[in-house]
């Protein structure tokens, strides 16, 4: 297993003033892990900070620490690529294009379950329903040209409902974040659907106006959700509303990952030009962090809110230092 490690003093040096303005400063990375055979399609921080998972085209998942950028485990979860991971406790949930969830224990590397869903179904990422009176397990599956979210009991494995996300017919799966009370927001074509559980009755519609949107995120205060989107735009779309609170120019090409600080006031970005983003709330630019050789496929940010990590087609994670300005 290779690992490259820049001490602290190393990275802070690095820091150089960019075009971009006062404030903003690229920093190489902390850590830079490596070991997947493939792109990375998930990095996701523990609860408690001290854990980060990713995985990929290679189907395994990979537990590093967080503060060392040492690995953990290494658990071969699935036979085919990983689309999404989440924690929740001592569990990790991922989610294949083999067909299946998987339930895993982050202290030793058991199996703590294996939910299938029904023939055909693909499920690219995972996430957990922990809104209503039982914790679920939400998937994202697709199934042919069709979207759909998937609410399973975790304990018993068993499909509980499903929710409503219709595509446009373009072949991408829907994306949904879940908001309090009964509504969720689910990414349809090119637009993002208020719906209200559990018949997936259409609450509000958020005309995207500019392609496939990708995502999207819901912040801290539940109050926006951002979306990355295919020309290079995040936008903060507030729920109150149902309008663009701000759209920011972030970076040369598609934006496929977003994810808001712990408090809510900065965004980190990730998407084909392979350039890590960390923008203010009112769209500054803060950080640029620049690293990766290809595309970044998956942001976040650590419970602290100090940190950012990345996983990307070159097949390395990396974890960068983000202080709150």
């Amino acid at each position: 297993m290779r690992r490259r490690h820049l001490a602290p003093a190393v990275a802070l040096a690095a820091m150089a003033p960019l075009a971009g303005g006062a404030g903003c400063a690229s920093a190489g990375p902390l850590h830079v892990l490596e070991g997947h055979d493939g792109a990375i399609t998930s990095v996701r921080f523990h609860g408690n900070g001290e854990l980060l998972a990713s995985a990929g085209k290679d189907g395994v998942v990979r537990l590093w620490s967080a503060a060392e950028g040492e690995l953990v485990r290494e658990i071969p979860a699935h036979g085919n690529r990983i689309g999404g991971l989440a924690f929740h406790g001592d569990v990790v949930a991922s989610a294949s294009v083999d067909g299946t969830l998987r339930l895993w224990s982050i202290i030793d590397g058991t199996s703590r379950g294996v939910i299938s869903g029904q023939a055909a179904w693909v499920p690219e990422a995972v996430l957990w329903r922990t809104g209503g009176a039982k914790v679920l397990l939400a998937a994202r599956v697709t199934k042919g040209s069709d979207g759909l979210i998937a609410l399973f009991d975790p304990d018993t494995s068993e499909l509980v409902r499903t929710l409503a996300a219709e595509q446009d017919g373009e072949g991408d799966e829907p994306g949904v974040v879940f908001l309090d009370g009964d509504r969720y927001v689910a990414v349809a074509g090119s637009r993002l659907e208020i719906r209200a559980e559990p018949d997936g009755e259409i609450v509000r519609t958020l005309d995207a106006r500019a392609g496939r949107p990708y995502g999207p995120t819901l912040s801290p205060s539940g109050s926006l959700v951002a979306v990355g989107g295919a020309d290079g735009q995040v936008r903060l779309w507030s729920l109150e509303s149902g309008r663009v609170e701000r759209a920011i120019a972030a970076g040369d090409g598609e934006v496929w990952s977003v994810d808001f600080s712990p408090t809510g006031d900065r965004i980190v970005t990730g998407g084909s030009d392979g350039v890590v983003r960390v923008f203010a709330i009112d769209g500054k630019l803060l950080n640029r962090l620049e690293g990766h050789q290809l595309p970044v496929w998956s942001v976040a940010f650590s419970p602290s809110g100090e940190h950012v990590a990345s996983g990307s087609d070159d097949q390395t994670v990396r974890i960068w230092r983000t202080p709150a300005p």
